[in-house]
C-alpha cells in the first residue's frame, strides 16, 4: 500500500504535537472521538492546530495511517524541512547545523534517521551524505553528516 502523502502544514502540526509530548495513541483517540480539546490547549500565538484538525475531520483514515504507518510530504519547502528537523529530530538551525539561502549543512543523523527523512521529503531536495561525524567515537548507529540542497528554487516562494 502506498504511503499517505500529507500537506506540509498538516505534517508539521503532526510532528509538532508529537514533539510537544502528545502520544500517538492520544492522537488516534482524538481522531476517533472528533475531540481535539487537549490539543487546542497547547495552541500558541505562533502555532495553531486548525490545519491538522480540519484534515482529521475530512480525512480521518489517512491521518490514522500517517500516524501508525508513516507518511511523506506532498511538497517540502525550506521552512517545512527546517520544522521537520526541529520537531522530529530536535535539531535547530545555527545550533545543530548551518543554514544557507538554499541549503542546510552539517545535519547530524543516524542511518535510520537519514532513511526516515529521505522517505518523508520530496524530490525538490537533494540529500548528500558528507561522511561520518568525526566528533564521535565508535557507536552502534553511527552519526553521519548530511547536506540538504534545494534542487528547485521555486520551493522558496511558499
Amino acid at each position: 500500500m502506498e504511503r499517505v502523502r500529507l500537506p506540509q502544514p498538516v505534517a508539521v502540526r503532526l510532528e509538532g504535537a508529537l514533539s510537544f509530548g502528545v502520544e500517538q495513541e492520544q492522537l488516534l483517540n482524538m481522531i476517533d472521538q472528533g475531540d481535539f480539546t487537549e490539543l487546542t490547549k497547547m495552541e500558541t500565538e505562533l502555532f495553531g492546530w486548525e490545519s491538522l484538525i480540519e484534515f482529521a475531520s475530512t480525512y480521518p483514515d489517512d491521518l490514522r495511517r500517517a500516524i501508525t504507518e508513516g507518511y511523506e510530504y506532498r511538497f517540502t519547502t525550506k521552512n517545512g524541512l527546517k520544522l521537520l528537523l526541529l520537531f522530529k529530530f530536535l535539531q535547530q538551525a545555527e545550533e545543530h547545523y548551518t543554514e544557507g539561502p538554499d541549503y542546510f549543512d552539517q545535519v547530524k543523523l543516524t542511518a535510520s534517521e537519514a532513511q526516515l527523512i529521505r522517505s518523508m521529503i520530496t524530490k525538490n531536495w537533494k540529500m548528500i551524505e558528507l561522511g561520518q561525524d568525526e566528533r564521535q567515537g565508535e557507536a552502534h548507529d553511527v552519526t553521519r553528516l548530511y547536506r540538504f540542497e534545494l534542487a528547485n528554487q521555486t520551493a522558496f516562494n511558499e
